[in-house]
Protein backbone atom coordinates (compact mmCIF):
# COMPACT_ATOMS: atom_id res chain seq x y z
CA UNK A 1 0.00 0.00 0.00
CA UNK A 2 2.90 2.36 0.83
CA UNK A 3 4.61 1.65 -2.53
CA UNK A 4 1.44 2.36 -4.48
CA UNK A 5 0.83 5.59 -2.59
CA UNK A 6 4.37 6.86 -3.06
CA UNK A 7 4.40 5.94 -6.74
CA UNK A 8 0.97 7.51 -7.14
CA UNK A 9 2.04 10.77 -5.51
CA UNK A 10 5.12 11.01 -7.73
CA UNK A 11 3.14 10.26 -10.89
CA UNK A 12 0.23 12.66 -10.28
CA UNK A 13 -0.10 15.95 -12.08
CA UNK A 14 0.70 17.87 -8.94
CA UNK A 15 4.10 19.32 -9.90
CA UNK A 16 6.08 17.12 -7.48
CA UNK A 17 7.53 14.85 -10.15
CA UNK A 18 8.64 17.78 -12.34
CA UNK A 19 10.13 19.58 -9.32
CA UNK A 20 12.06 16.46 -8.31
CA UNK A 21 13.37 15.86 -11.83
CA UNK A 22 14.69 19.44 -11.98
CA UNK A 23 16.30 19.03 -8.55
CA UNK A 24 17.89 15.69 -9.51
CA UNK A 25 19.56 17.20 -12.62
CA UNK A 26 21.38 19.66 -10.37
CA UNK A 27 22.66 17.19 -7.82
CA UNK A 28 26.33 16.36 -7.46
CA UNK A 29 27.15 12.72 -7.99
CA UNK A 30 23.57 11.73 -8.81
CA UNK A 31 20.56 10.88 -6.65
CA UNK A 32 17.63 8.48 -7.06
CA UNK A 33 14.27 7.83 -5.40
CA UNK A 34 13.38 4.18 -4.72
CA UNK A 35 10.44 2.42 -3.08
CA UNK A 36 10.74 -0.05 -0.20
CA UNK A 37 11.44 -2.88 -2.67
CA UNK A 38 14.28 -1.03 -4.38
CA UNK A 39 12.41 -0.08 -7.56
CA UNK A 40 13.70 3.21 -8.95
CA UNK A 41 10.90 5.79 -9.24
CA UNK A 42 13.06 8.81 -10.16
CA UNK A 43 16.73 9.33 -11.02
CA UNK A 44 19.46 6.82 -11.85
CA UNK A 45 20.79 3.84 -9.95
CA UNK A 46 23.35 4.53 -7.22
CA UNK A 47 26.32 2.42 -6.21
CA UNK A 48 26.19 0.02 -3.29
CA UNK A 49 26.81 1.78 0.00
CA UNK A 50 25.34 5.12 -1.09
CA UNK A 51 23.69 7.08 1.73
CA UNK A 52 19.92 6.49 2.03
CA UNK A 53 17.37 8.86 3.60
CA UNK A 54 13.81 7.70 4.36
CA UNK A 55 10.66 9.04 2.76
CA UNK A 56 7.76 8.99 5.23
CA UNK A 57 4.14 8.52 4.23
CA UNK A 58 1.88 9.07 7.26
CA UNK A 59 4.63 8.05 9.71
CA UNK A 60 5.57 4.92 7.71
CA UNK A 61 8.66 4.50 5.52
CA UNK A 62 7.44 4.43 1.92
CA UNK A 63 10.81 4.61 0.16
CA UNK A 64 14.29 6.15 0.16
CA UNK A 65 16.36 8.86 -1.44
CA UNK A 66 19.81 7.48 -2.25
CA UNK A 67 22.88 9.35 -3.33
CA UNK A 68 25.83 11.40 -2.25
CA UNK A 69 26.02 14.93 -0.89
CA UNK A 70 22.62 16.25 -2.07
CA UNK A 71 20.53 13.18 -1.18
CA UNK A 72 19.62 14.43 2.29
CA UNK A 73 18.40 17.79 0.92
CA UNK A 74 16.33 16.02 -1.78
CA UNK A 75 14.79 13.75 0.89
CA UNK A 76 13.82 16.74 3.06
CA UNK A 77 12.30 18.55 0.06
CA UNK A 78 10.41 15.46 -1.10
CA UNK A 79 9.09 14.73 2.42
CA UNK A 80 7.70 18.28 2.59
CA UNK A 81 6.03 17.87 -0.79
CA UNK A 82 4.54 14.51 0.25
CA UNK A 83 3.16 16.02 3.48
CA UNK A 84 1.54 18.86 1.55
CA UNK A 85 0.00 16.43 -0.95
CA UNK A 86 -1.39 14.21 1.83
CA UNK A 87 -2.83 17.23 3.67
CA UNK A 88 -4.51 18.42 0.46
CA UNK A 89 -6.01 14.96 -0.01
CA UNK A 90 -7.24 14.86 3.58
CA UNK A 91 -8.79 18.33 3.24
CA UNK A 92 -10.55 17.28 0.06
CA UNK A 93 -11.81 14.12 1.77
CA UNK A 94 -13.12 16.12 4.74
CA UNK A 95 -14.89 18.59 2.46
CA UNK A 96 -16.48 15.71 0.54
CA UNK A 97 -17.59 14.10 3.82
CA UNK A 98 -19.13 17.37 5.00
CA UNK A 99 -20.89 17.78 1.67
CA UNK A 100 -22.35 14.27 1.98
CA UNK A 101 -23.51 15.03 5.53
CA UNK A 102 -25.24 18.24 4.47
CA UNK A 103 -26.98 16.44 1.59
CA UNK A 104 -28.04 13.61 3.89
CA UNK A 105 -29.46 15.96 6.54
CA UNK A 106 -31.36 17.95 3.91
CA UNK A 107 -32.75 14.80 2.26
CA UNK A 108 -33.70 13.36 5.67
CA UNK A 109 -35.60 16.53 6.52
CA UNK A 110 -37.55 16.32 3.26
CA UNK A 111 -38.40 12.65 3.79
CA UNK A 112 -39.62 13.33 7.35
CA UNK A 113 -42.10 15.92 6.08
CA UNK A 114 -44.18 13.16 4.48
CA UNK A 115 -43.92 10.65 7.35
CA UNK A 116 -46.12 10.47 10.45
CA UNK A 117 -45.88 7.01 12.02
CA UNK A 118 -43.38 6.55 14.86
CA UNK A 119 -42.16 3.19 13.51
CA UNK A 120 -41.58 4.65 10.04
CA UNK A 121 -39.63 7.61 11.44
CA UNK A 122 -37.50 5.26 13.56
CA UNK A 123 -36.67 3.03 10.57
CA UNK A 124 -35.88 6.05 8.40
CA UNK A 125 -33.38 7.57 10.84
CA UNK A 126 -31.41 4.30 11.04
CA UNK A 127 -31.46 3.93 7.27
CA UNK A 128 -30.20 7.48 6.68
CA UNK A 129 -27.56 7.40 9.43
CA UNK A 130 -26.21 4.13 8.04
CA UNK A 131 -25.24 5.87 4.79
CA UNK A 132 -22.34 7.56 6.60
CA UNK A 133 -21.95 5.99 10.06
CA UNK A 134 -20.60 2.43 10.03
CA UNK A 135 -22.21 0.25 12.69
CA UNK A 136 -22.84 -3.45 13.24
CA UNK A 137 -26.14 -3.14 15.10
CA UNK A 138 -28.51 -0.22 15.54
CA UNK A 139 -31.85 0.31 17.29
CA UNK A 140 -34.32 3.06 18.04
CA UNK A 141 -36.01 2.63 21.41
CA UNK A 142 -39.07 4.56 22.54
CA UNK A 143 -40.33 5.15 26.07
CA UNK A 144 -44.09 4.84 26.61
CA UNK A 145 -45.05 6.96 29.60
CA UNK A 146 -48.39 5.24 30.17
CA UNK A 147 -46.99 1.70 30.40
CA UNK A 148 -43.49 2.78 31.53
CA UNK A 149 -42.09 0.32 28.99
CA UNK A 150 -39.09 0.86 26.71
CA UNK A 151 -40.22 -0.33 23.28
CA UNK A 152 -38.00 -1.29 20.34
CA UNK A 153 -39.33 0.74 17.40
CA UNK A 154 -36.78 -0.13 14.70
CA UNK A 155 -33.56 -2.07 14.21
CA UNK A 156 -30.82 -2.52 11.62
CA UNK A 157 -27.77 -4.74 11.24
CA UNK A 158 -27.31 -7.80 13.44
CA UNK A 159 -29.40 -8.59 16.52
CA UNK A 160 -26.76 -7.59 19.10
CA UNK A 161 -28.76 -4.66 20.49
CA UNK A 162 -32.14 -6.27 19.92
CA UNK A 163 -31.47 -8.98 22.48
CA UNK A 164 -30.49 -6.77 25.43
CA UNK A 165 -32.89 -6.15 28.32
CA UNK A 166 -34.35 -2.68 27.70
CA UNK A 167 -36.91 -3.06 30.54
CA UNK A 168 -34.64 -3.70 33.50
CA UNK A 169 -35.03 -0.64 35.75
CA UNK A 170 -31.42 -0.64 36.98
CA UNK A 171 -30.00 -1.88 33.68
CA UNK A 172 -27.32 -0.09 31.68
CA UNK A 173 -29.34 0.02 28.46
CA UNK A 174 -32.54 1.39 29.98
CA UNK A 175 -30.46 4.15 31.56
CA UNK A 176 -28.82 5.23 28.31
CA UNK A 177 -32.23 5.11 26.58
CA UNK A 178 -33.69 7.56 29.08
CA UNK A 179 -30.81 9.72 30.35
CA UNK A 180 -31.29 12.41 27.70
CA UNK A 181 -27.59 12.44 26.73
CA UNK A 182 -25.45 11.84 23.64
CA UNK A 183 -22.22 9.91 24.06
CA UNK A 184 -19.61 7.46 22.76
CA UNK A 185 -18.85 4.77 25.34
CA UNK A 186 -17.78 1.16 25.57
CA UNK A 187 -20.48 -1.34 26.47
CA UNK A 188 -20.10 -3.06 29.84
CA UNK A 189 -18.03 -6.26 29.65
CA UNK A 190 -20.74 -8.10 31.61
CA UNK A 191 -23.31 -7.51 28.85
CA UNK A 192 -21.59 -8.58 25.64
CA UNK A 193 -18.16 -10.02 26.32
CA UNK A 194 -17.66 -13.75 25.93
CA UNK A 195 -14.40 -13.55 27.85
CA UNK A 196 -12.35 -13.48 24.65
CA UNK A 197 -13.78 -10.67 22.49
CA UNK A 198 -13.77 -7.10 23.89
CA UNK A 199 -17.20 -5.48 24.19
CA UNK A 200 -18.10 -3.06 21.36
CA UNK A 201 -18.13 0.69 21.45
CA UNK A 202 -21.58 2.27 21.60
CA UNK A 203 -22.79 5.48 20.01
CA UNK A 204 -26.07 6.77 21.37
CA UNK A 205 -28.05 9.98 21.33
CA UNK A 206 -31.29 11.01 22.98
CA UNK A 207 -34.59 11.59 21.21
CA UNK A 208 -35.93 14.57 23.11
CA UNK A 209 -38.73 17.00 22.36
CA UNK A 210 -39.39 19.99 24.59
CA UNK A 211 -38.85 18.73 28.16
CA UNK A 212 -39.65 15.09 27.37
CA UNK A 213 -37.24 12.25 26.54
CA UNK A 214 -38.93 10.06 23.94
CA UNK A 215 -36.15 7.46 23.82
CA UNK A 216 -32.82 7.10 22.04
CA UNK A 217 -30.92 5.94 18.97
CA UNK A 218 -28.25 3.40 19.94
CA UNK A 219 -25.54 1.92 17.71
CA UNK A 220 -22.85 -0.70 18.31
CA UNK A 221 -19.54 -0.34 16.48
CA UNK A 222 -17.94 -2.80 14.11
CA UNK A 223 -15.75 -5.10 16.22
CA UNK A 224 -13.72 -2.83 18.53
CA UNK A 225 -13.69 0.18 16.21
CA UNK A 226 -14.46 3.41 18.06
CA UNK A 227 -16.93 5.91 16.68
CA UNK A 228 -15.72 9.43 15.85
CA UNK A 229 -16.84 12.82 17.12
CA UNK A 230 -18.18 13.48 13.60
CA UNK A 231 -20.37 10.37 13.91
CA UNK A 232 -21.78 11.65 17.20
CA UNK A 233 -22.42 15.09 15.75
CA UNK A 234 -24.23 13.70 12.71
CA UNK A 235 -26.37 11.28 14.73
CA UNK A 236 -27.29 14.05 17.17
CA UNK A 237 -28.44 16.24 14.28
CA UNK A 238 -30.54 13.42 12.79
CA UNK A 239 -31.96 12.63 16.23
CA UNK A 240 -33.02 16.25 16.69
CA UNK A 241 -34.92 16.14 13.40
CA UNK A 242 -36.40 12.71 14.14
CA UNK A 243 -37.53 13.75 17.64
CA UNK A 244 -39.34 16.80 16.25
CA UNK A 245 -41.11 14.58 13.71
CA UNK A 246 -41.97 12.07 16.45
CA UNK A 247 -43.40 14.86 18.60
CA UNK A 248 -45.63 15.91 15.71
CA UNK A 249 -46.62 12.28 15.12
CA UNK A 250 -47.60 11.89 18.77
CA UNK A 251 -49.71 15.06 18.65
CA UNK A 252 -51.37 13.87 15.45
CA UNK A 253 -52.00 10.44 16.98
CA UNK A 254 -53.46 12.01 20.12
CA UNK A 255 -55.67 14.39 18.13
CA UNK A 256 -56.88 11.53 15.92
CA UNK A 257 -57.63 9.36 18.95
CA UNK A 258 -59.54 12.17 20.65
CA UNK A 259 -61.50 12.93 17.48
CA UNK A 260 -62.45 9.27 17.03
CA UNK A 261 -63.42 9.03 20.68
CA UNK A 262 -65.60 12.13 20.40
CA UNK A 263 -67.29 10.78 17.26
CA UNK A 264 -67.91 7.44 18.93
CA UNK A 265 -69.35 9.06 22.05
CA UNK A 266 -71.62 11.29 19.98
CA UNK A 267 -72.86 8.35 17.92
CA UNK A 268 -73.60 6.29 21.04
CA UNK A 269 -75.37 9.24 22.67
CA UNK A 270 -77.45 9.93 19.55
CA UNK A 271 -78.53 6.30 19.39
CA UNK A 272 -79.36 6.23 23.10
CA UNK A 273 -81.67 9.22 22.75
CA UNK A 274 -83.99 7.10 20.63
CA UNK A 275 -84.60 4.69 23.51
CA UNK A 276 -87.74 5.47 25.61
CA UNK A 277 -85.93 4.86 28.91
CA UNK A 278 -83.08 7.22 28.03
CA UNK A 279 -85.48 9.83 26.68
CA UNK A 280 -87.18 9.90 30.10
CA UNK A 281 -83.79 10.24 31.86
CA UNK A 282 -82.87 13.23 29.69
CA UNK A 283 -86.27 14.85 30.19
CA UNK A 284 -85.97 14.69 34.00
CA UNK A 285 -82.40 16.07 33.93
CA UNK A 286 -83.33 18.97 31.62
CA UNK A 287 -86.21 19.89 33.94
CA UNK A 288 -83.83 20.14 36.92
CA UNK A 289 -80.63 21.58 35.42
CA UNK A 290 -80.86 24.80 37.43
CA UNK A 291 -81.24 22.93 40.75
CA UNK A 292 -77.81 22.66 42.45
CA UNK A 293 -79.21 19.91 44.71
CA UNK A 294 -80.29 17.73 41.81
CA UNK A 295 -78.08 14.70 41.39
CA UNK A 296 -78.02 10.93 41.02
CA UNK A 297 -80.15 10.31 44.13
CA UNK A 298 -83.03 12.49 42.90
CA UNK A 299 -82.74 11.15 39.36
CA UNK A 300 -82.86 7.55 40.65
CA UNK A 301 -86.00 8.24 42.67
CA UNK A 302 -87.67 9.90 39.70
CA UNK A 303 -86.88 6.80 37.61
CA UNK A 304 -87.95 4.44 40.45
CA UNK A 305 -84.57 2.74 40.45
CA UNK A 306 -81.64 2.43 42.81
CA UNK A 307 -78.52 4.45 41.90
CA UNK A 308 -76.68 1.25 40.93
CA UNK A 309 -79.57 0.05 38.73
CA UNK A 310 -79.76 3.46 37.04
CA UNK A 311 -76.00 3.45 36.38
CA UNK A 312 -76.09 -0.01 34.80
CA UNK A 313 -78.90 1.09 32.45
CA UNK A 314 -77.24 4.35 31.36
CA UNK A 315 -73.86 2.65 30.83
CA UNK A 316 -75.43 -0.04 28.68
CA UNK A 317 -77.35 2.49 26.58
CA UNK A 318 -75.02 5.50 26.38
CA UNK A 319 -71.68 4.32 27.78
CA UNK A 320 -72.00 7.05 30.43
CA UNK A 321 -72.74 7.18 34.13
CA UNK A 322 -75.63 9.36 35.40
CA UNK A 323 -73.07 11.78 36.87
CA UNK A 324 -71.41 12.19 33.45
CA UNK A 325 -74.76 12.72 31.72
CA UNK A 326 -75.86 15.40 34.21
CA UNK A 327 -72.49 17.19 33.89
CA UNK A 328 -72.54 17.06 30.07
CA UNK A 329 -76.05 18.48 29.86
CA UNK A 330 -75.23 21.26 32.31
CA UNK A 331 -72.12 22.22 30.34
CA UNK A 332 -74.06 22.09 27.07
CA UNK A 333 -76.69 24.45 28.48
CA UNK A 334 -73.91 26.73 29.75
CA UNK A 335 -72.43 26.84 26.22
CA UNK A 336 -75.84 27.77 24.77
CA UNK A 337 -76.22 30.60 27.29
CA UNK A 338 -72.67 31.84 26.71
CA UNK A 339 -73.24 31.96 22.95
CA UNK A 340 -76.83 33.25 22.90
CA UNK A 341 -77.30 35.48 25.96
CA UNK A 342 -75.77 38.50 27.70
CA UNK A 343 -75.65 36.78 31.07
CA UNK A 344 -72.44 36.90 33.11
CA UNK A 345 -70.40 33.80 33.81
CA UNK A 346 -71.63 33.78 37.41
CA UNK A 347 -75.27 34.05 36.32
CA UNK A 348 -74.80 31.20 33.85
CA UNK A 349 -73.20 29.09 36.60
CA UNK A 350 -76.25 29.49 38.81
CA UNK A 351 -78.63 28.89 35.86
CA UNK A 352 -76.98 25.53 35.20
CA UNK A 353 -77.00 24.21 38.76
CA UNK A 354 -73.51 25.29 39.89
CA UNK A 355 -73.72 27.20 43.18
CA UNK A 356 -70.00 28.03 42.98
CA UNK A 357 -68.99 30.11 39.88
CA UNK A 358 -65.29 29.37 40.52
CA UNK A 359 -65.90 25.61 40.40
CA UNK A 360 -67.99 26.06 37.26
CA UNK A 361 -65.13 27.98 35.58
CA UNK A 362 -62.57 25.31 36.54
CA UNK A 363 -64.80 22.48 35.28
CA UNK A 364 -65.65 24.31 32.05
CA UNK A 365 -61.97 25.08 31.38
CA UNK A 366 -60.94 21.48 32.05
CA UNK A 367 -63.55 20.10 29.66
CA UNK A 368 -63.08 22.60 26.80
CA UNK A 369 -59.49 23.87 27.31
CA UNK A 370 -60.92 27.40 27.32
CA UNK A 371 -62.25 29.59 30.11
CA UNK A 372 -66.00 30.45 29.71
CA UNK A 373 -65.25 34.05 28.64
CA UNK A 374 -62.62 32.89 26.10
CA UNK A 375 -64.95 30.19 24.78
CA UNK A 376 -67.68 32.77 24.23
CA UNK A 377 -65.35 34.92 22.10
CA UNK A 378 -64.09 31.98 20.03
CA UNK A 379 -66.44 31.38 17.06
CA UNK A 380 -64.79 28.00 16.33
CA UNK A 381 -65.25 26.62 19.84
CA UNK A 382 -67.61 23.69 20.18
Amino acid sequence: MARANLKGILSRKNGISGLMEQALTRTQGGVCVVDTEGMILLGTAQPEGAAAYPLLLEQETAGWVKGTTDAEFIAQLLNQCIDQEINKKKLGSELLHQYREINLIYAFSEKLSSVLGLDTIASLVLQEAGQIIRFSSGVVVFYEEDSRNTILKASAGNDLLQTVDWQREDGFFRKIALNGKSEITRAPESVFSDGQTPSPFLLYTSLGVRDRVLGAIVMAGIETQEFSAADLKLLTTLAFQAAAAMGSALLHEKATTQALKAQREKLIFDLAQKHPFFKKVLSIIHANLDDPLFGVEKLSKAMSLSPSQLQRRTLSLADRTPVQIIRELRLQKAKDLLRNSDMTVAEIAFQTGFNDPSYFTRLFTRETNLAPSAWKENPNAE
